[in-house]
């Protein structure tokens, strides 16, 4: 999936968002420790690993944050997706137009 999305998407951006973080002492949740999380981020390059909680708020101003100032970086014109999708759109149009079937 990662794969497909950075081929699609060239200006993906990857966070990997820790949850529950409130029920951490719960001997029924399960875990995975930071060192595998940034081992699989490190894999599809990922920007930053978040702790949160829905229910405290506990980290998520944090991940918003961060998330929004990545975001708006990308946000120019020459990289949007909608620009990215209309030049992928041109490329076939012109290879539709070069085939000679």
């Amino acid at each position: 999936m990662f794969l497909a999305t950075r081929v699609f998407v060239p200006q993906f951006i990857a966070f990997i968002v820790a949850t529950k973080t409130d029920l951490a002492d719960d001997k029924h949740s399960s875990h995975v420790s930071d060192e595998v999380a940034r081992a699989f981020g490190d894999r599809i390059g990922y920007v930053d690993l978040f702790h949160v909680s829905a229910r405290t708020g506990e980290g998520v101003e944090e991940m918003l944050t961060s998330v929004a100032e990545h975001l708006s970086r990308l946000r120019s014109p020459s990289t949007s997706l909608r620009t990215a999708y209309q030049r992928e759109k041109e490329t076939e149009d012109k290879d539709r137009a070069a085939c000679a079937c």
